[in-house]
């Protein structure tokens, strides 16, 4: 391969490169809007689960992550998803039927707590909007640490 070529193709990687400065990205803005705003839209899923201790524990590292607070919205799975969906809240936590028709819709992050009920199988999970990358992996990275602790 002659000189110029591979200059050529250096400066092809750089450029490529260069593209990749942050990733993951949220094409939405989700986790800089947090930031700017200082607040964290949560829905919260009222589904009756007594323990809502990992819920509450998750919404703090959330909060202590971002320096942000949470705003908090209680309510039914499908009308909290369908606003999720549509970007009014940021992040939605409850307990979900794994085979739920959002799984294509929706991110679910790994869940948080494992349940039977009335012979589902139900399990406790973040969710944020496809696509918001980074807003993802904070939600993940804050999940694990969670799951270490207990």
């Amino acid at each position: 391969m002659n000189d110029i070529r591979r200059r050529g193709l250096l400066l092809a990687f750089l450029a490529l490169l260069s593209a990749c400065e942050r990733i993951p990205q949220d094409p939405e803005g989700t986790l800089d809007r947090i930031r700017d705003k200082q607040a964290i839209r949560v829905g919260i899923v009222s589904s009756g689960e007594k323990d809502a201790s990992v819920q509450r524990a998750l919404i703090a590292r959330l909060q202590q992550a971002t320096r942000a607070n949470a705003v908090v919205e209680r309510g039914a799975t499908e009308p909290l998803l369908v606003k999720l969906q549509d970007g009014a809240l940021d992040v939605v936590i409850g307990e979900f039927d794994t085979a739920t028709p959002w799984n294509t819709h929706v991110t679910f992050v790994p869940e948080t707590k494992t349940l039977a009920d009335r012979g589902l199988k139900v399990a406790s999970f973040a969710v944020a909007r496809n696509g918001e990358n980074e807003w993802i992996t904070l939600l993940h990275r804050e999940a694990r640490s969670l799951e270490k602790q207990q």
